[in-house]
């Protein structure tokens, strides 16, 4: 094509450049077609793959429980699951070859302690950070894993117990609290109901219902409360007939 004037030139450049623009728009929105194409195949594929490699297990451990939770990741390690997260109750790991791995549940509240510091100590000792969690008092729980030989023991950490000990004092003395106010708060609606029950009335009945309703929800608060406490107690006991009380002050 001859070009014999300015203003052609810059028609002409403007044709390309539309032109241009034109299959740019084109290629963009097939790229976008063929990775939405991609995702419809390969994420059901890649989920399978993901769900088949992982193990989903459910229990219920208090703060109580806590060795018991670590001999429980120690065995599901020993049958070749490694642990990897937790949703609640829900524990999921992922498969792999039998390890004589051990875990450790760690403690440690934010005002108290250097967090980077907490972990660096872990991690000089071998253990290596898995997964944490929020925890009470704006603290975290970390669970920690060390990998050792067939037949070795994982070596016990004195330092934590100090913050175990800390934490069920500190949780001991707000559950007493929490469970006399709700023990108060059954004896007021328990009056209420006698009361409204020896009072008959139409209007009355919907109370009565109300007021069963809720001294059943707070005995039910009240009797896992309780049974929380008592557990953690004996824990607490037990870590103070085991270690002595002098050492945790």
């Amino acid at each position: 094509m001859e070009i014999k004037s300015k203003k052609e030139l810059i028609d002409y450049i403007n044709k390309i450049s539309q032109k241009l623009s034109k299959q740019a728009k084109n290629l963009k929105n097939n790229l976008q077609e063929l990775v939405l194409k991609l995702k419809e195949h390969k994420l059901p594929e890649l989920k399978k793959v993901r769900d088949e490699n992982q193990v989903k297990k459910y229990r219920i451990f208090f703060v109580s429980d806590m060795d018991e939770e670590e001999a429980f990741l120690h065995e599901m390690s020993i049958k070749g699951m490694y642990f990897k997260e937790k949703k609640g109750i829900r524990y999921i790991f992922d498969k792999g070859e039998p390890s004589n791995s051990f875990y450790h549940l760690g403690y440690y509240e934010k005002d108290k302690m250097d967090g980077e510091r907490y972990l660096k100590n872990y991690e000089e000792a071998g253990w290596k950070s898995v997964f944490h969690e929020k925890a009470e008092f704006d603290g975290t729980w970390h669970y920690f894993r060390l990998d050792l030989p067939k037949n070795e023991v994982a070596p016990q950490i004195f330092s934590d117990r100090i913050s175990r000990m800390a934490l069920y004092q500190r949780l001991l003395a707000s559950w007493q609290t929490l469970i006399v106010m709700l023990v108060v708060c059954l004896l007021i609606m328990s009056g209420i109901f006698v009361f409204t029950l020896m009072n008959p009335s139409n209007a009355q009945r919907m109370i009565l219902v109300l007021c069963l309703l809720v001294i059943l929800l707070t005995a039910g608060a009240v009797l896992l409360y309780l049974y929380i406490y008592l557990k953690v107690h004996a824990k607490y006991q037990e870590f103070t007939y085991k270690y002595g009380k002098r050492q945790f002050e």
